[in-house]
């Protein structure tokens, strides 16, 4: 197997040029699989975080804080002249939605993402013992009552600012969080369209050699097409050299046998002629011998 990879003949420039490109074309294709679960998983991140949800929940604390602050604070105004419990029922519907916004707040992608925010500890601390001394305030009633009307208009003054500048810092949080998701899809962008703009270069290249290629090939066939024309001529020029010589040969021949035929005559009738006088001379020779 050695033997054979030295013995191997390189490989052309076209070839490596073919094999050069492939493996990019290749390349290409993996980068493009690799960018799209890039960017499914950016998409999806998007998706899960929420972005309307994360500043809605904090804008939505801040707003039940302040119609529970206004609710109250009316309930104090008018504390010297309440009569039954009608104004128990609003209040406790509204600070049961009060409380489920401090628990959704306080937990969840909403901590996880405001748990490095120094505002966040110093606004959801006060407020979750706010609510525990609320509940120990009502005691597990299902109404409301004006002790705990004085324990939320006491701590909501001083919780006011710290949610107000707690919903802002949401809002920052998250417009950072959008915007660098804003660059990562930008980047992500510019990479998918590079990958795509050297796919084109080289569907473009692979086109140019295939035309190239083919210009190559009907060139060659032309070139073949021409050499065979000229086969077909030598190779009849040649058969009728061969003919006209074995007709030469032929005629040779022809004459030779003739010019033999003629020396056989010849031959025979000079043998003849000289056979007779001999005989003669001969049979005068033995009748002076016998004499």
């Amino acid at each position: 197997m050695l033997r054979t990879l030295i013995d191997r003949k390189p490989l052309s420039p076209l070839s490596i040029t073919l094999l050069v490109m492939l493996a990019g074309l290749i390349g290409c294709i993996i980068t493009s699989g690799i960018l799209f679960e890039k960017r499914k998983q950016l998409v999806q991140s998007i998706t899960e975080s929420g972005s309307e949800n994360f500043t809605w929940a904090f804008n939505q604390l801040r707003v039940e804080f302040y119609r529970l602050q206004a609710l109250a604070e009316g309930v104090d105004d008018r504390r010297d002249s309440l009569t039954g419990k009608d104004w128990e029922q609003p209040l406790r519907k509204r600070y049961e939605i009060f409380v489920s916004r401090v628990n959704t707040v306080d937990a969840g992608t909403y901590r996880d993402k405001m748990a490095t925010q120094q505002v966040f500890a110093e606004t959801m601390t006060p407020l979750t013992a706010l609510v525990a001394q609320m509940d120990a305030t009502l005691n597990g009633t299902q109404g409301f009552n004006l002790a705990a009307v004085d324990v939320y208009l006491a701590a909501g003054r001083a919780l006011a600012p710290r949610i107000d500048a707690l919903t802002a810092k949401a809002v920052e949080v998250d417009s950072a969080r959008l915007g660098n998701m804003r660059d990562r899809l930008v980047t992500q962008e510019k990479y998918e369209q590079i990958n795509l703009l050297f796919q084109l270069v080289i569907l473009v290249a692979f086109a140019s050699l295939a035309f190239y290629g083919l210009f190559r090939l009907d060139r060659q066939k032309q070139h073949l097409v021409i050499v065979a024309n000229e086969l077909r001529q030598a190779r009849s020029h040649v058969e009728e050299e061969a003919e006209a010589k074995r007709a030469a040969l032929q005629r040779a021949l022809t004459e030779e046998q003739r010019h033999s035929r003629l020396q056989r005559r010849f031959v025979s009738m000079a043998s003849h002629e000289f056979r007779t006088p001999l005989a003669i001379i001969r049979s005068e020779e033995h009748t002076s011998e016998l004499q």
